[in-house]
């Protein structure tokens, strides 16, 4: 699915790269929503731009966009999720559900996802796509969601000694929900609502840190998850010898330090 995923971070890029063709909406606790009207479609499609403080750096960022076993704490409309597999350490195929909204019912997605890291801007995109896998098959609970991509892009910004003063965050989805028989008003009123999620990472990371993540590795993620109420960390690598894995974490998430177990 590499094909699929690039055009989707490409037409991301392109949305994100000004505000043309954006309308703005509402200013809600900092974040600045817009929406985009698409021909021939019910819903628009939907944009968050934020500034966060407190001096994170993009990764830390990052570590919590792409961890979805902390997602229900900034994630209201959030059910479940998982990685199926780790092609590498930034791409990703993955099974991803919310929940119901009166009047549309629960979806979950089959969803490839990517980084991409832009040397020259020093932009960081985390990109997912839906696409149609085996390995995600429907299920009953929920109906098949389809989404043509939801985008993140982060942009440092360094004080005089190099350090991160805030990130710059864009937030994009673009999905069709499909439901002609739903008022387009009541379909716009829930999707602008999607933005919001920055300011409450924003309050999660004053909380409770960021979860932990692998900064450098030559080992390959089998399968990374957090208990979001013990914060036990547990991570499977699939490693060759001689491997190093350098792994970051927040001192707010762990304030009196931590034990490691090897298996």
């Amino acid at each position: 699915y590499t094909d699929d995923v690039n055009r989707a971070v490409e037409v991301f890029k392109d949305n994100a790269k000004d505000l043309k063709g954006w309308n703005f909406y509402a200013d809600n606790k900092g974040v600045k929503v817009y929406t985009k009207d698409i021909t021939g479609r019910s819903t628009p499609m939907i944009r968050g731009d934020y500034t966060l403080s407190g001096g994170y750096t993009a990764d830390d960022f990052l570590s919590v966009i792409k961890n979805m076993s902390l997602r229900k704490l900034w994630d209201d409309r959030y059910e479940d999720g998982e990685y199926i597999e780790f092609f590498d350490n930034d791409n990703t195929l993955s099974r991803f559900s919310v929940k119901g909204t009166f009047p549309i019912s629960g979806r979950d997605f089959a969803l490839r996802g990517t980084v991409t890291r832009d040397s020259e801007t020093q932009k960081i995109y985390f990109v997912t796509t839906s696409i149609t896998d085996p390995a995600i098959p429907e299920v009953k609970k929920f109906v098949r969601g389809y989404v043509n991509f939801t985008g993140w892009q982060i942009v440092s910004k360094f004080d005089t000694d190099g350090n991160t003063k805030a990130l710059d965050i864009i937030y994009i989805v673009d999905t069709d929900i499909k439901l002609e028989s739903v008022p387009y008003s009541i379909l716009k009123s829930i999707s602008t609502g999607t933005p919001i999620v920055l300011q409450k990472i924003d309050e999660m990371l004053e909380r409770i840190g960021f979860p932990p993540y692998i900064l450098k590795s030559s080992s390959l993620i089998v399968s990374e998850t957090v208990d979001p109420k013990s914060f036990q960390y547990n991570l499977t690598l699939s490693s060759e010898n001689s491997s190093i894995t350098e792994i970051r974490y927040s001192k707010k998430m762990y304030p009196n330090g931590f034990d490691i177990s090897i298996i």
